[in-house]
């Protein structure tokens, strides 16, 4: 089988799971993980990489840092880190509520972010983010250009690490512009960056000296 695999690296929620909803929806590409061995089918999603059985590109989700021997073309999602710390606390607040052990508050586990304490098994957002976008095959994309444009957005990005004539449009299963929008928290609102009503004066600083490093990678 004649397979092109492609990373779709990102840390935690940077819009992974939309960005290969639209690849399989409106293009066709199958999707896999490393790190998941029981998630569904639906948006094209597949237990094991083993599992596609077609030809073509396959699009790879993973949280990890690069290993040193991957050298599969890579698309990087980059989203910035007051939105991602503000996005990680509300899931994991929503994951662990039936568990009265480890109910924490939003703000609770948003202060653990902050203060670099939180066990995230993925590490800072600017180790990773210096771990994937440096690398010469790494094509970003940003989270606010693909909740704006996520067709055009995701085509481009295929494009950039596949030859241009197997990136093809599938108007059968292409959903409708809303069902897209429909799939992505974010949506909801035209401003994506929520973590401005969220957050204080004081946490913005201190995200912003302990993630400086990294900062410049983002699109403001």
């Amino acid at each position: 089988m004649d397979q092109t695999v492609i990373n779709l690296a990102s840390y935690p929620r940077s819009g992974n799971s939309f960005f290969r909803l639209v690849a399989w929806k409106c293009f066709n590409v199958p999707n896999s993980t490393v790190y998941n061995e029981e998630t569904s089918l639906k948006v094209g999603r597949h237990k094991k990489l083993t599992d596609i059985k077609q030809n073509g590109p396959v699009l790879i989700k993973t949280h990890y840092k690069p290993d040193v021997t991957t050298e599969n073309p890579t698309i990087y999602l980059v989203r910035d880190p007051f939105a991602c710390y503000c996005s990680l606390a509300k899931a994991i607040v929503f994951r662990t509520r039936k568990d009265e052990d480890e109910k924490e508050s939003e703000d609770e586990v948003l202060e653990q972010f902050i203060n670099q304490i939180y066990e995230c098994h993925y590490g800072p957002w600017r180790d990773h983010i210096k771990a994937w976008v440096p690398r010469h095959d790494a094509v970003p994309v940003h989270f606010s250009d693909l909740i704006k444009h996520p067709v055009r957005v995701v085509q481009a990005a295929l494009m950039a690490v596949l030859p241009a004539d197997t990136v093809i449009w599938n108007k059968k299963t292409a959903p409708a512009y809303g069902e897209l929008k429909d799939n992505q928290e974010d949506y909801s609102t035209p401003n994506p960056y929520k973590w401005v009503d969220k957050l204080t004066p004081q946490q913005v600083l201190r995200i912003a000296k302990n993630e400086s490093s990294a900062l410049r990678f983002i699109k403001v």
